[in-house]
């Protein structure tokens, strides 16, 4: 019988992931094996200095030589965490706080197999991987955030339709991106509130326009940047950063 976990407590849901995961000869939390891929990436090399008379007899223009060369990718995929199956109330109810009309009406959904979905977001490190490999361009940061553990941001949704494809094609097993059923049951984790946390927001839990109080939640100073992954608290089923960092495509 598959049990219908809305508004489980915390030990309650755990231990049905680890027996999820037990049941699949996993820990709760996995990596595929790292691979490697050769790639040919465009470099700037050498400067030689071209007078332009447009800007004067004596201003000069850098002109830059572009090269190939041949580099090694390492593909490091990400961490995933089991996710067992149950049942769960998705949307939000009448009366919450700030509901949007298609937030309802809530209804029951049923996850009949288990599944794994990202410990974190994807990273600048993992993306920027990505795109060395295939030769696209990399997404610029934002006035300086910084990359590396960041999560990646600056990506539509085709573009992370087409990471989860060659993810896929270097560790011959199956990424995509979660439906939104999935995702609301892995943030919530049983959870019956508003957020995995509780009913109000606060700065310790998420990242978010924290100058603005959300139900009896407190003010703070907002951080306005995404912090490297893994900084903020996980959820019960070990899920960083569910909620608040940018918007997802």
């Amino acid at each position: 019988m598959i049990p219908n976990i809305h508004g489980w407590p915390a030990d309650k849901v755990q231990a049905l992931q680890q027996a999820a995961a037990a049941a699949l000869g996993r820990t709760v939390v996995f990596r595929d094996p790292e691979t490697r891929v050769r790639a040919v990436e465009k470099v700037k090399s050498g400067e030689r200095l071209v007078r332009r008379h447009l800007f004067g007899p004596n201003e000069y223009e850098p002109i830059y030589q572009e090269r190939e060369i041949t580099v090694t990718v390492t593909v490091t995929p990400p961490d995933m965490v089991i996710i067992p199956v149950g049942s769960f109330l998705m949307g939000s109810s009448d009366g919450e706080k700030g509901r949007t009309n298609n937030e309802g009406p809530q209804h029951q959904v049923t996850f009949s197999r288990p599944f794994a979905i990202g410990r974190y977001a994807v990273t600048f490190d993992e993306y920027d991987a990505f795109c060395t490999a295939t030769g696209r361009e990399e997404p610029r940061d934002k006035e300086g955030w910084g990359r590396g553990r960041r999560p990646v941001i600056n990506v539509s949704w085709d573009d992370a339709v087409h990471y989860c494809w060659w993810l896929s094609a270097q560790t011959s097993q199956p990424y995509r991106l979660p439906s939104e059923a999935e995702w609301e049951y892995a943030c919530r984790a049983g959870t019956a509130t508003p957020f995995h946390f509780g009913e109000s927001l606060s700065p310790y839990h998420a990242n978010y326009r924290s100058e603005y109080a959300y139900g009896d939640g407190p003010t703070g100073q907002g951080r306005e940047q995404t912090v490297p992954v893994g900084s903020l608290p996980a959820n019960s089923w070990d899920l960083y950063e569910m909620l608040g960092f940018r918007s997802t495509p």
